[in-house]
């Protein structure tokens, strides 16, 4: 659509902060008013908006998707949220190695500097064993585990919540996404780590020289676009 507006402010509003086109609110795609928890995030919300020069853009505010989703898709349905990222407690990607011996054998020991730190940081905070497996079977972890996630999840404001099951779908692993809401992950190393087998390949292959293949160069790019907003998203949820 065509920019209609000609300025974008920030102002207080019920339960935190909203931004408003000239005297028009800013609202989700389900006609919610869209409420920020702090100024600081609502004022990078409006610099996206005031951003836009003729035409609107949504698909270019990665701010302003992360948090319409967090009102229209998080506000009222936690749990069914909830239980659809516990589903991952048994399929965490980084429980899955590649075997260890011919082809793939570079991979998996890449794979075993890369996610094994992670995987022990996770045995540390719920005090058991992680299971891996090199097979084409779905594990079943410690219940200690699933009681943990579940402990964690509702821990998170809507917002966070979006933003974690953001970085899960994206990444694929509760344990990787947990290490980038605690700050100890940024973009580039969970998209690195979270994608360790095309990483592996893409340095035999020689793509400084030959090039990467654009398809998954665009979805590379656009993946740490996201979580580049998810930080920032994160950086800025609390007052």
């Amino acid at each position: 659509m065509k920019r209609f507006y000609k300025t974008v402010t920030v102002c207080p509003a019920e339960g935190g902060f909203q931004c408003k086109l000239d005297d028009r609110d800013v609202k989700t795609p389900m006609g919610k008013l869209l409420v920020l928890p702090t100024q600081p995030l609502a004022e990078k919300i409006a610099a996206e908006w005031d951003a836009q020069v003729d035409v609107v853009k949504p698909q270019a505010m990665h701010l302003t998707q992360i948090a319409t989703t967090a009102r229209d898709k998080i506000e009222g349905r936690r749990n069914a949220v909830e239980q659809g990222l516990l589903r991952f407690t048994n399929t965490d990607l980084i429980f899955y190695f590649a075997e260890n011996e011919g082809l793939t054998a570079q991979i998996a020991q890449r794979q075993e500097a890369q996610w094994r730190p992670w995987i022990s940081w996770m045995e540390e905070k719920i005090g058991a064993k992680l299971a891996t497996t090199t097979a084409l079977k779905v594990l079943e972890q410690d219940p200690a585990f699933h009681d943990f996630m579940k402990s964690y999840l509702s821990s998170l404001s809507d917002l966070e919540l979006c933003v974690f099951q953001i970085l899960t779908s994206e990444s694929g692993s509760l344990v990787l996404s947990m290490g980038f809401m605690e700050g100890k992950l940024g973009p580039k190393h969970l998209l690195e780590i979270s994608n360790t087998e095309d990483f592996f390949k893409n340095e035999i292959y020689n793509i400084d020289f030959y090039g990467q293949d654009p398809y998954q160069e665009k979805k590379w790019v656009a993946t740490r676009q996201t979580y580049e907003a998810c930080r920032i998203c994160l950086d800025h949820a609390k007052p």
